[in-house]
This record gives C-alpha cells, sequence and structure tokens, in this order.
C-alpha cells in the first residue's frame, strides 16, 4: 500500500512544479494556496492534520483531528461488483424473409433452390446497473436471444439446420441478409457486445454507462467503466476512481469538483509527488 508520503522515493522538485503563488489562487474555483501541499506527511489512517477536502473548501482554520479516509483502487470500481442491479427492461421484435435456399439432405443429399420463409425474433433483456450508493450508470448487462425458425410448404426445418441462401425476394429490414449467407435453425444467446457470456462476472460484459467526457467535460468520450476494463494504469482510470471514491465517501481526501479541477490542470499536482496518477494512487490502499 503507498502511503501518502512514500519514503522509498521522494523526486526532486523541478522548477516548472514549484509552487506559483499567482497560479495556484485559483479563486475561480474556492481553493487557496496552501492547503494542496498539508496531504503530504499525513499518515495512512487516522489522519491527524485537516483532511485535505476540508482544507481546500478553505476551511483552512480547522484544527481538530482530521477525517480523512482512504478511497478504493480502480481495480475495485471496475468490478460489477461495485455495482448494484436496477429492474430488468424487456423488448421482442419478429420479422420475416422469403428467400431461396440450399440446405442438407437425408443420405447425403441436400436440398436445392428451394423457397423458404425465415421467421427471427429477437428477445432482449436488459438490466441497468448503478456504482453501489452513487446515482452513476455503471451499465447494462444486455442478453439477446436470435431465434430463427425456417420454414418449407408448412413444414419447419430440425433445428441445427444449416441453410445457404440462394436468391433473395423480400428481406428483412433490420441486419437484411445478403446471398451466400448462412443460417442455422434455433436459438443464438449473445450479449450486448456480441460475446456469449451474458452473466455479470465480467465489466466486458456490459455495455453504456456515464461517459467519461460527460463527467470531465472533455477527454475521452467512452463509458467510464469500459476505460477501467480496459486498464488500471491510466491517468483517465485513476481520475475515475478518485471521483467515485469523492462521490461514495465524504471523508474521502477529495471531493468530485476537485478530482476534476485536477485532471484538467485548474489544480496542479501537489510538489511532493512526480505525476497526477502518482498523487492518486497515493489516496487508496
Amino acid at each position: 500500500m503507498m502511503t501518502i508520503e512514500s519514503e522509498k522515493s521522494k523526486p526532486v522538485v523541478s522548477d516548472h512544479q514549484k509552487v506559483d503563488q499567482s497560479k495556484r489562487s485559483l479563486t475561480k474555483v474556492g481553493f487557496t494556496v496552501p492547503v494542496i501541499m498539508t496531504l503530504a506527511g499525513r499518515p495512512v489512517t487516522g489522519f491527524g492534520a485537516n483532511c485535505l477536502s476540508q482544507e481546500m473548501s478553505g476551511n483552512a482554520s480547522y484544527t481538530g483531528a482530521g477525517s480523512c479516509e482512504l478511497g478504493s483502487s480502480p481495480e475495485y470500481w471496475k468490478s460489477p461488483d461495485s455495482s448494484a442491479a436496477g429492474s430488468l427492461i424487456t423488448q421482442e421484435s419478429q420479422s420475416s424473409a422469403t428467400v431461396n435456399a440450399t440446405w442438407p439432405g437425408g443420405s447425403g443429399g441436400s436440398t436445392t433452390n428451394k423457397q423458404v420463409t425465415i421467421k427471427k425474433t429477437i428477445k432482449s433483456t436488459s438490466t441497468p446497473y448503478l456504482w453501489t450508493g452513487i446515482n452513476i450508470h455503471y451499465g447494462d448487462l444486455i442478453k439477446i436471444d436470435t431465434i430463427i425458425e425456417i420454414i418449407r410448404n408448412n413444414d419447419a426445418l430440425s433445428e441445427g439446420t444449416i441453410v445457404t441462401i440462394v436468391s433473395i425476394s423480400t428481406n428483412f429490414s433490420d441486419n437484411p441478409l445478403t446471398e451466400g449467407q448462412t443460417l442455422s435453425v434455433g436459438t443464438t444467446t449473445t450479449n450486448g457486445n456480441g460475446g456469449a457470456n451474458t452473466e455479470a462476472n465480467d465489466c466486458a460484459n456490459f455495455s453504456n454507462g456515464v461517459s467519461f467526457s460527460a463527467v470531465f467535460g472533455g477527454g475521452i468520450d467512452e463509458p467510464m467503466r469500459k476505460l477501467l476494463c480496459e486498464s488500471t494504469d491510466s491517468i483517465e482510470s485513476h481520475a475515475i476512481a478518485a471521483y467515485l471514491n469523492a462521490l461514495q465517501n465524504p471523508n474521502y481526501i477529495l471531493k468530485p469538483n476537485q478530482v476534476i479541477a485536477l485532471y484538467n490542470g485548474a489544480i496542479n499536482v501537489p510538489p511532493n509527488y512526480t505525476n497526477l496518477e502518482h498523487f492518486l494512487s497515493a489516496t487508496w490502499p
């Protein structure tokens, strides 16, 4: 666990990292110069000095015991276990197409270029998930069942039969068929990303979610869940974890607007830290 001030490495502060009083006043967001430097030197638990969030809000006269607490890491926040399921949403759609097709027959033969009707039924269920204790959209767990029926002379072809489209008379309006395409009679189940796993056990099985750019006012226009899922080492994943920590725990070292300001460069990284990732990673075990 990284302590708030590491004894193993105390990087030399370059001139451009030293505090510039004129830049640090930041009166437009209500922050004062000295407060951001008070985090260094505090113990990891039972902080004896003011919380950074208390001091950065202008309460520099506070002299009681500090109430800061560490937050959770990006690894925690990327997990579906950090979220809770909402209400199930179900949808169903049906469509049909008339085509000529070829498919295998008995005794190694085949049925060639015969007209059939293809019926497609799509049943989808979507469960929205919110990060636990926070009204922020983690993502949607989507399950899609695609059911293919193929009818020839009022008789349905058996499940597992694979047909090859030869020509098309009428087509599906959505995801139309193409000549040479193959279809299998039966049901195929996928998640919202086309994968086979529809369980809430992996962030990659989810779709959607609140975007990074919507929260931070710019940057990558991808769901925060997806960015955490792709990498827990990026500057964005660190900023996301800090932001969620700040929303979930009022005693966390930073407040939500302070996390956003740090990411956007409106607040300088404290001089005892080499970069923003280094600083933020010191705020969780």
